[in-house]
């Protein structure tokens, strides 16, 4: 093979790969330069994109269907990924997929993975995850941020940094420590 990037030249993908990659490949490479240009300047990528990559499927490709995602592989999520990064298109598409989702999937209630997921998966609602404090980092065993509960509520104290998409999100999963017995 000459080039890792051309279609069918990697064996760990199957003919339906292929196919998914020649369409997310043509999704991508159809966003004009000027676009591109734009959120460069702007800063972040805006929610009409958010929008045209959900209604093409490369939003929450690994989530389970019953759970409001796409069901799809490993594998067709990297092609996601790959195609994403090899047209220089930003967006934090994957933060969503592969961070923000499963955490509402897999410990969400039932009433929030049904508010959130299929929103999410169609770029209608974008999530951030808020880990960095500014003393520790990301080192998740120096958080100080604490929730308290407070009736049917959670009473958050503490601050975060560097918070992606925090700017756009419509949801944020916060980290933070609930007891404050446990070292």
């Amino acid at each position: 093979m000459d080039n890792l990037t051309d279609i069918g030249s990697r064996k760990i993908f199957n003919e339906d790969h292929d196919i998914l990659r020649e369409s997310v490949r043509k999704f991508y490479n159809a966003v004009p330069i000027s676009r591109k240009m734009k959120w460069e300047e702007q800063g972040f990528v805006d929610r009409d994109f958010w929008l045209e990559a959900g209604a093409q499927g490369l939003i929450g490709i690994e989530q389970p269907v019953e759970k409001g995602g796409w069901g799809g592989d490993f594998y067709s999520n990297c092609i996601q990924m790959e195609e994403q990064i090899y047209t220089l298109t930003p967006g934090l598409f994957n933060l969503q997929s592969d961070l923000v989702m499963p955490y509402i999937a897999h410990y969400g209630t039932d009433e929030q993975v049904e508010k959130y997921m299929t929103a999410m998966r169609d770029g209608k609602t974008i999530g951030c995850l808020a880990m960095t404090e500014p003393s520790g980092g990301s080192d998740l065993q120096s958080i100080k941020t604490t929730a308290e509960k407070d009736g049917d509520d959670w009473i958050l104290n503490g601050s975060k940094v560097f918070i992606s998409s925090g700017h756009l999100a419509d949801v944020a999963l916060v980290v933070a420590v609930t007891d404050k017995t446990v070292e």
